[in-house]
């Protein structure tokens, strides 16, 4: 998903142009450039989300650059989840399987009733 800079629509990854207000989402953007690492920011930051350098609102600037999604590290998270619910459940297993044969194998214990 693209975020449009303007008004922060989420659009889909394909658009040319803002589904909500219809600016490009592609080309020069005005936003605010940290001037310790050179971090593009929003328009609005009051900190670089870098380095936390506080940024001046008055520093705006026209950027040429395309406006990339961002990566989503949420699926790690969910593999990692995923793995560790499957290692437990295998572990649970085992281990229980192990506990109950105390039994010799081929050998048949009776029942008595009183």
């Amino acid at each position: 998903m693209k975020k449009c800079p303007y008004c922060n629509t989420l659009n889909p990854d394909d658009a040319e142009v803002c589904e909500n207000c219809g600016k490009p989402l592609k080309g020069r953007m005005l936003a605010l450039v940290c001037p310790n690492c050179g971090k593009v920011n929003a328009l609005g930051s009051r900190e670089c989300s870098v380095c936390h350098t506080k940024l001046s609102q008055s520093n705006h600037q026209l950027v040429s650059r395309e406006i990339t999604p961002r990566k989503n590290n949420k699926r790690w998270g969910y593999i990692a989840l995923i793995t560790f619910g499957i290692l437990i459940a295998l572990f649970t297993y085992l281990g229980g399987r192990y506990a109950r044969s105390t039994s010799i194998p081929g050998k048949i214990e009776a029942l008595e009733f009183e």
